[in-house]
């Protein structure tokens, strides 16, 4: 039978087996639903565990530095600018974290210093290693400091 001669019984029938086989379809999704729900439930509960554990995690703005190990990074820095390695651009830069460093020194054995200055300290030393801003022989001695400040940053 030619597609043009089906009648509107044929067409009728064809159309239950079409809606029998999508009654078929979606009661397999649905098994597959429930199991799916069931995933996203524990999903979701080992999701809000750790939501309530990160909330306790207290960020640490600054820590107590040895003065020793100030004077030091001080050096590293005065070191690279007196032999001109930063760019007219960056010594404004390089100036702002030498005097926010300079300003956080308080008298006796250690001093709080903020995170965010060591680590731009840091990015100075690796810039200034980087352009030769040490000679061969002091650079034992930058890279000692350099793992001292990565001990106090990197716990």
């Amino acid at each position: 039978m030619s597609l043009e001669n089906i009648d509107n019984s044929e067409n009728i029938e064809n159309s239950e087996i079409v809606e029998n086989t999508e009654i078929v379809e979606n009661t397999e999704i649905v098994e597959n639903t429930e199991n799916v729900e069931n995933i996203s439930i524990d999903i979701m509960k080992k999701v809000s565990i750790n939501d309530k554990v990160e909330e306790k995690i207290i960020e640490i703005d600054s820590v107590n530095v040895n003065n020793n190990l100030i004077v030091n990074l001080k050096k590293l820095i005065e070191v690279p600018v007196s032999r001109g390695i930063y760019k007219p651009q960056e010594v404004s830069s390089v100036g702002k974290i030498y005097n926010d460093l300079n300003e956080d020194i308080v008298e006796g054995k250690t001093s709080l210093i903020s995170i965010k200055n060591l680590n731009n300290i840091k990015v100075l030393i690796e810039l200034s290693i980087s352009r030769g801003g040490y000679l061969t022989k002091e650079l034992n001695d930058v890279g000692n400091i350099y793992n001292e400040l990565l001990k106090i940053i990197q716990p």
